[in-house]
């Protein structure tokens, strides 16, 4: 699917920033630009409250709903403009890709903002 992150908090500590993560679990990278990776993850027995993706930038990560609204995290203004930009142009996609990964399906990739 996509690549596999370790949790190195939850497996060094037991530390988890949210409850209902897997301390292992695949990420698919849904698109890039500028330093900005947007990734989205489904995890198989783990139920989620809305759909959401996950955006990093220099070593920081957020979490947005398809809405724009932040769930967690926070990245430097001019990054987290860009990302909602990117999202209004691409908000379909990005559904789809939920709907895919929900189904064990591999999304897209999606053209990075321009």
């Amino acid at each position: 699917m996509g690549e596999i992150i370790i949790n190195l908090d939850y497996v060094l500590n037991g530390d988890r920033e949210d409850t209902n993560s897997n301390y292992i679990y695949e990420m698919s990278t849904l698109s890039e630009w500028d330093g900005i990776k947007i990734t989205m993850r489904w995890e198989p027995g783990v139920q989620h409250d809305e759909a959401h993706f996950h955006a990093w930038y220099s070593g920081k990560r957020m979490s947005m709903n398809l809405s724009g609204e932040i769930k967690s995290g926070e990245l430097p203004t001019t990054q987290l403009n860009q990302i909602r930009e990117w999202l209004s142009k691409h908000r379909l996609e990005m559904r789809r890709a939920w709907i895919a990964l929900s189904n064990g399906v591999e999304p897209k990739s999606i053209k990075p903002l321009k």
